[in-house]
């Protein structure tokens, strides 16, 4: 059964009033679309549509952030301001499902991860028949196939089980590979989404551009090989995901050395104001923390190790990333220089909690955002999980341990800084650990995922949080607490499609069932 795409026509239309960049760094004063009436003739009309990265480089994935081990709201911070904290974040962070059918935050990453799609699918469209010599279309196909992976990529990891034999034919995802409001929106199996994101990811390796051309809004070679480095991590190819990942180090393998690269920005609040004991706190930032838009916005873009413009956009938790007690006893806080820029003391002072005073941390790098592209550190880890699960342990602490003299201050004894293991299994716990440290943030929702899904049984990640009971009109603060579990299988894994679509869908898109 076909049905009339209201998403994609919504985005036709409004694709058309985007002021997007042409060639590679200029704005185009008119962005073709299919629903714009401006017709697309010249290779200069779609690479300004890849090329219009701030349309696409924030991913509103709230499950990143909050469904993890890394974030956590106690029952004490609740209580400090409960305004803060909003109904669907909570139970996002609880995998209470059922309360997010209806979320915003939800909505807005279905909506901008096809939206993304729908771009990709433009310029894949159009391609063929504008102007440009071959070389020209085939990197601007191999860019769009990039955009189009990436995008389901999260989709998958979002609103489908986890990979594995056991769960390949459970539903997938909706297939779009046209602009066409007519295209089937049934969701095909999850071997045959996966498929088609590997598809596009073969397509996407054709790249040519090096990502030490410093334009990394752009595909290219590193962003391209740290997806499928990712892709095959994900599905347990350890081969695989090796030689893309050591093919991405080789393109581009620069990494922030946080003795020499990082520094802070100092700003002053007032605590206890309404009584005699108020006092002015300074609190320490990141230098990164102020850099977000504008002309900035090219230094968040190629920020030193990083392959490609995305980031993680926490909008519904009003951009506090909040480290939960394990997270933060992860770090070695008196070595570990991601400790000393991160983790921002006193940061619950900006989100009301000033007066009287509560002090909690927050996470932070980019404001509102963290940096979620394939990058250099990123490939380090990957290289060495995979050296660690093919039997070469040792080798893979010496991998791990070439990122970590770059995390730890340069007074770090040799003992601390350098990681050691006996056998496989303690190589890889050490890995992920050190991957958690990281990117808390970004990658460690897929780690629990993946790690609870594989043939493995060592690694297995069994979730809990302690909180009040949650419905769909917030917590019941005067109900016992409540110990959430998220156990490896639970099909709580894939969050619901928002309900919008499913009834714009009229039956035709299939909801998660639990």
């Amino acid at each position: 059964m076909k049905l009339k795409n209201i998403l994609f026509w919504k985005l036709g239309v409004l694709v058309g009033s985007l002021l997007l960049f042409s060639s590679c760094d200029d704005y185009l004063d008119e962005q073709p679309s299919k629903g714009s009436g401006i017709p697309i003739s010249t290779y200069e009309q779609l690479s300004g549509i890849l090329s219009h990265y701030s349309s696409f480089n924030s991913e509103t994935n709230m499950e990143l952030i909050l469904a993890g081990d890394s974030y956590e709201v106690s029952t004490e911070l609740y209580q400090a301001n409960p305004g803060q904290f909003k109904d669907d974040v909570l139970s996002q962070s609880l995998w209470e499902v059922e309360n997010l059918y209806n979320s915003y935050s939800n909505q807005a990453l279905w909506e901008g991860e096809f939206g993304t799609v729908y771009k990709a699918n433009l310029v894949l469209t159009n391609v063929g028949n504008v102007s440009g010599t071959t070389d020209q279309k085939e990197e601007m196909k191999a860019e769009a196939h990039l955009m189009r992976a990436y995008s389901y990529f999260s989709l998958a990891n979002t609103y489908c089980l986890p990979y594995n034999d056991k769960n390949k034919n459970e539903m997938g995802l909706p297939i779009k590979k046209s602009t066409s409001y007519e295209e089937d929106l049934s969701r095909v199996s999850l071997e045959t989404t996966y498929q088609f994101i590997e598809e596009d990811i073969q397509e996407a390796l054709k790249l040519k551009m090096s990502a030490t051309a410093k334009r990394n809004w752009r595909g290219n070679v590193a962003a391209a090989n740290g997806l499928a480095a990712r892709f095959y991590l994900l599905k347990g190819d350890y081969t695989k995901a090796m030689t893309h990942a050591n093919t991405a180090l080789a393109d581009y393998s620069e990494l922030v050395d946080y003795n020499t690269d990082m520094s802070f920005e100092s700003y002053e609040v007032i605590i206890n104001s309404s009584s005699d004991n108020y006092e002015y706190i300074s609190i320490d930032y990141p230098y990164t923390w102020d850099i977000n838009t504008g002309a900035d916005a090219l230094l968040v873009a190629n920020y030193k190790g990083n392959y490609y413009d995305r980031g993680v956009y926490n909008g519904g938790g009003d951009g506090w990333f909040i480290p939960s007690a394990k997270l933060l006893a992860l770090y070695d806080q008196t070595y570990d220089l991601r400790y000393k820029y991160h983790i921002v003391e006193d940061f619950s002072y900006e989100y009301g909690m000033d007066d009287p005073s509560y002090s909690y941390p927050g996470y932070v790098q980019w404001s509102y955002k963290i940096s979620s592209s394939p990058c250099s550190a990123e490939m380090l880890l990957i290289k060495a999980e995979c050296l660690a699960r093919l039997g070469n342990f040792t080798e893979a602490m010496n991998v791990v341990n070439q990122l970590r003299v770059t995390r730890y201050s340069t007074e770090t004894p040799a003992n601390v800084l350098n990681l050691t293991a006996a056998s496989k299994q303690e190589a890889v716990k050490l890995i992920l650990d050190e991957r958690q440290r990281e990117m808390p943030f970004t990658q460690r929702w897929f780690d629990i995922r993946r790690c609870n899904s594989n043939s493995d049984s060592f690694d297995n990640i069994v979730l809990e949080k302690r909180f009040y009971p949650v419905n769909k009109l917030g917590p019941l603060t005067n109900d016992p607490i409540k110990t959430y579990r998220l156990e490896p299988g639970s099909r709580r894994y894939a969050v619901p499609i928002p309900s919008d679509d499913i009834a714009a869908g009229r039956g035709v898109i299939k909801q998660n069932t639990y």
